[in-house]
């Protein structure tokens, strides 16, 4: 009886992509040998061989080889699977797997490379990812890739931490603009309704209002307006107004 063995080596692998939407934690590169690949064709189908365990992100993990698929559905095709091999899972573990066919420089063959979607290993009856039809018995033997009843394929694997998620409080700025004008401080700019005084924050104005930017913002030969003057309406009457205009709490367009 011949004993075939796989083995799993690490590698620098492939640059990384540099778009990403998670924080990487770990990356890994594995290549995968299969020596007297005619040998693991006695496996029965869905029988698997598999490497060694090997750590990654602080996990145990291992590859399973299917020489005749996982199931009568693909009894035709070589399978592939990465495992998590903890027995006990209490946080989750995001992944995403990259299987490539090497060619005889150990380079991807692009056309038999493939990659998961970002997957959750600790989901219960979760730990494995893979492609059941990785490629073709036939396909393999008849191509370039198996040389001397040897082939190998690449397993990437990236662990990734989702950003941590918090909650943004709402917004009480109109309510600090609220207090920044009644304590007066910062204020550059004043209304005179009827000899009452009543100070304003310039920027704010400006912000809030097309009309009150085009008047404090007016090219003047005394330099900007410092003082607005209100003679139609009662001083009374004024302070009665909602004022939040003032402070950046009305909307914008009340005043344009």
């Amino acid at each position: 009886m011949t004993t075939t063995t796989i083995t799993s080596s690490v590698c620098a692998g492939p640059p990384p992509s540099r778009s990403t939407t998670t924080i990487t934690a770990e990356r890994t590169y594995h290549i995968i040998k299969i020596p007297g690949y005619s040998s693991t064709l006695k496996v029965g189908h869905g029988q698997a061989l598999r490497t060694s365990p090997f750590s990654a992100g602080g996990r145990t993990w291992y590859i399973s080889y299917y020489p005749n698929g996982g199931r009568e559905t693909n009894k035709h095709c070589i399978s592939f699977f990465i495992h998590l091999d903890d027995d006990t899972v209490n946080d989750d573990v995001m992944a995403q797997v990259t299987f490539s066919l090497l060619d005889r420089h150990r380079n991807p063959v692009r056309s038999h490379t493939i990659t998961t979607t970002l997957y959750n290993f600790s989901v219960p009856n979760s730990s494995a990812l893979g492609f059941e039809n990785f490629i073709r018995r036939d396909e393999l033997q008849r191509s370039e890739y198996l040389n001397d009843d040897c082939f190998a394929i690449a397993v990437r694997l990236v662990i990734t931490e989702e950003p941590s998620s918090f909650t943004v409080p709402p917004s009480n700025m109109h309510l600090d603009y609220g207090d920044l004008l009644s304590s007066k401080e910062g204020t550059d700019i004043e209304f005179v309704v009827r000899g009452e005084t009543f100070a304003a924050h310039r920027l704010v104005l400006a912000a809030r209002s097309l009309v009150f930017k085009a008047e404090l913002f007016r090219p003047m030969e005394g330099g900007t307006t410092d003082v607005i003057k209100i003679d139609n309406m009662d001083a009374q009457v004024f302070k009665a107004l909602p004022r939040p205009y003032l402070h950046g709490h009305l909307a914008r367009d009340r005043f344009r």
